[in-house]
C-alpha cells in the first residue's frame, strides 16, 4: 500500500507532463523523463516498480478519458 501511495503521489507531480502525437495533440503517454525526474527528486527508492504504477494510473485515466469520448 505505501508504494502505491508514493506512485499516486508521482503521478499527481507530472500529470501535466503528457507526450501528446497529431494535430489535435492527443495524450499517448506521460513523459518517462520528467516521472524519472521527479522520482529522483522525491528520492524513491525503488524506481522501476514506481514507475510501473505511475504508468498503469496513467493508463487507466487515458482509458477513462477515451470512454468518456
Amino acid at each position: 500500500m505505501p508504494g502505491n501511495i508514493e506512485a499516486a503521489h508521482i503521478y499527481c507531480l507530472c500529470s501535466g507532463q503528457w507526450r501528446t502525437v497529431g494535430r489535435f495533440r492527443e495524450r499517448i503517454d506521460l513523459d518517462i523523463v520528467a516521472v524519472k525526474t521527479v522520482m529522483d527528486l522525491e528520492g524513491v527508492p525503488d524506481q522501476r516498480e514506481c514507475l510501473s504504477k505511475v504508468r498503469d494510473i496513467a493508463r487507466i485515466v487515458l482509458e477513462t478519458k477515451h470512454a468518456q469520448n
